[in-house]
């Protein structure tokens, strides 16, 4: 009887994980349709205002009063600086390269999670490890082949996203520890609210209504992917639902088939390949410490 609870607890967190990457492919898909005729700025500010919607639904229902009170809250403040770096490079990177390849190259940031916990949390990281985060690097080196110069120039901006996220995910693994999975959100959101604002310029336009629902699609699909993948959580253990995140390159590569008729390369399935195998051996040796 245990087993089967276990079993169902663990196939609702596994089909929450899966809808949770899928929403986040959606979101990539939305933010490079939308490159390409707004500035990245403007797909900041309205990333941050329709995230607020699923975020805000979270919190209607709980009954202890919240508050974003928080001792910690310049730490807050440099976890939004530095997810709005994150954004804005993201979204350069997925303008002027195929979708798959952005995508491929954001599955590098675990990679670089574990560096910086070597440098900055003093994690202990064996010769395991460095083999591993060596044959991820590989796999990003290797989906840049055939690609021109200034493709590589984007993708090196892609690898930067990358290094970003890895940042922000280590201020989080500090900031979790004392706080709530909805303060950290909704102090993200309002940070890139704000440092939106100093990405305004002329450029800026108001969006025409199809525009605009992809502007709403692309905010609510990110908003909800947080929230879902942290729910997810709650019934599986991450090594059982990690894997699933390397799916989002299968919708990568059909939406950009699709949607912007965009083949992937050999090179970047061969680059894809070796990345995943370097993630998901990555995740045995951290279960194996």
């Amino acid at each position: 009887m245990v087993a089967s609870e276990d079993n169902q607890s663990s196939s609702k967190g596994f089909i929450l994980y899966s809808a949770a990457i899928f929403m986040l492919a959606v979101t990539d898909a939305s933010a490079k349709w939308l490159t390409q005729g707004y500035p990245i700025g403007e797909l900041v500010f309205f990333r941050a205002i329709f995230s607020f919607i699923p975020l805000f639904l979270v919190k209607s229902p709980q009954k202890n009063k919240f508050t974003l009170s928080s001792k910690k809250w310049y730490f807050h403040i440099l976890r939004g600086f530095v997810v709005v770096l994150t954004a804005v490079t993201f979204f350069i990177s997925v303008k002027h390269l195929p979708l798959a390849n952005a995508t491929v190259i954001s599955l590098s940031n675990p990679f670089f999670m574990t560096l910086l916990g070597a440098v900055l949390l003093n994690e202990k990281v064996n010769i395991s490890h460095w083999m591993v985060i060596l044959v991820g690097f590989c796999g990003v080196i290797i989906s840049v082949g055939g690609l021109s110069s200034s493709s590589i120039f984007y993708t090196l901006i892609g690898v930067l996203s990358a290094l970003f996220y890895a940042t922000g995910g280590i201020i989080t693994r500090f900031l979790s520890k004392t706080e709530t999975a909805l303060m950290i959100a909704l102090y993200t959101n309002i940070s890139l609210l704000i440092f939106s604002i100093f990405l305004f310029n002329y450029e800026w336009h108001a969006p025409n209504i199809h525009d605009f629902l992809i502007f709403l699609i692309m905010g609510l699909t990110g908003g909800l992917s947080n929230y879902i993948a942290t729910l997810a959580l709650r019934y599986a253990d991450v090594s059982k639902v990690a894997p699933i995140e390397y799916t989002i390159i299968i919708w990568a590569a059909l939406f950009g088939v699709v949607v912007f008729n965009e083949i992937p390369s050999a090179y970047t399935i061969a680059g894809a390949i070796l990345i995943i195998l370097g993630g998901i051996l990555h995740m045995r040796l951290g279960r194996s410490r």
